[in-house]
């Protein structure tokens, strides 16, 4: 190889990396500006890298972050799951799917998530780490209970009205029946029903 072909070939090399350095701040930019969190962790569950989301959610700035264990923030038994989820993917390989969890941010706050775990490996394919992408799905979950408790209040008072209440479907069967409508007609809910 000449010396003319050796520059041109180093030339081409340091273009190259200057792409691949591109690309590798394009990548890390996009995951900064993700709302939902991704992360990487070891074998361990600690902290390797966290993009914005995750810092914001856990109320850390990354360099906190990055290093703390998964244990720390998380009620105990709700450590014990996430770790025989994240066992489950170290042992097959195989993504985790979507579940859901809680963590306990420093100031007392509780945030639920909704998580997807895949297994890192390594060029010789040994597992070193895990990546995850986290939904905080808090508001979703407290708008649910509210959903849950407003429907639990408004049967309580469909129940103990003196009025007769019912619902039907659109053949005209009852689908619910209160107490005082069953009075009214002098039969059961079951019969009603």
């Amino acid at each position: 190889m000449t010396i003319k072909e050796l520059e041109q070939k180093l030339e081409d090399l340091k273009r190259e990396k200057d792409e691949l350095l591109r690309d590798r701040e394009k990548l890390l930019q996009i995951l900064d500006n993700i709302e939902d969190e991704y992360y990487e962790v070891d074998l361990e569950g600690n902290y390797l890298f966290a993009n914005r989301a995750a810092c914001r959610h856990q109320n850390h700035h990354r360099e906190k972050l990055i290093g703390m264990n998964f244990r720390e923030y998380t009620l105990p038994q709700e450590a014990e799951r996430l770790y025989r989820i994240f066992n489950q993917v170290y042992r097959t390989g195989e993504p985790s799917g979507l579940f859901e969890y809680q963590i306990v941010r420093k100031d007392g706050t509780v945030l639920h998530f909704e998580d997807n775990v895949s297994l890192v490996k390594d060029e010789q394919g040994r597992p070193v780490g895990f990546t995850g992408v986290a939904r905080n799905i808090t508001q979703r979950k407290q708008q649910e209970e509210e959903l849950r408790l407003n429907r639990a209040k408004y049967r309580y008072v469909l129940e103990h009205m003196e009025d007769g209440y019912y619902e039907v479907d659109l053949r005209g069967s009852f689908t619910f029946v209160n107490e005082a409508e069953c009075r009214i007609h002098k039969r059961s809910r079951e019969e009603m029903m």
